[in-house]
């Protein structure tokens, strides 16, 4: 007896399609943040005016935000802004969703400890659909990974 192949949309690789639609919110999030600040030209500002919020912040990470982050605003400016635009253009064409994923989460890590307390819920939240996106490989289904992931070096696809 020959084995039926089972059909693409079933496989155990690709993700349910709640975790598309919640990749094409969350990369549009991004995408419009990161366009925004850009266009606005917030620049370095955007970094120092969070020193105060990063001097109340618990030790294991005080020391990052004012020896690394306060010490290079304009490089982390850079890197917010761009990160934001670059990665979420990549979640929402569903290309190189896990480790975007968790660069977002690493960001947004950041972004809890140093950005506006009334923003916390909000970032908390962004950064759990963050993990899930990049644990699902939510690019799997309806995204490029699925077709661009077969062909990419294994480190950036684990």
């Amino acid at each position: 007896m020959a084995k039926a192949a089972a059909p693409a949309a079933s496989s155990g690789d690709a993700p349910n399609w709640s975790l598309v639609l919640l990749r094409l919110y969350v990369g549009w999030v991004f995408l419009s943040a990161g366009y925004a600040k850009i266009v606005g030209d917030v620049g370095a500002r955007m970094v120092t005016d969070q020193s105060a919020r990063i001097s109340e912040s618990p030790n294991w990470y005080r020391w990052f935000g004012q020896d690394v982050v306060l010490q290079h605003p304009e490089l982390f400016a850079a890197l917010i802004q761009w990160g934001e635009l670059v990665g979420g253009v990549l979640l929402f064409l569903g290309a190189l969703t896990r480790p975007v994923g968790f660069a977002f989460a690493f960001m947004l890590l950041n972004f809890y400890f140093s950005g506006p307390a009334s923003q916390e819920g909000y970032v908390l939240l962004l950064l759990v659909c963050a993990l899930a996106l990049a644990i699902s490989r939510a690019g799997n289904r309806a995204g490029l990974d699925g077709w661009i992931g077969p062909s990419l070096p294994r480190w950036l696809t684990w």
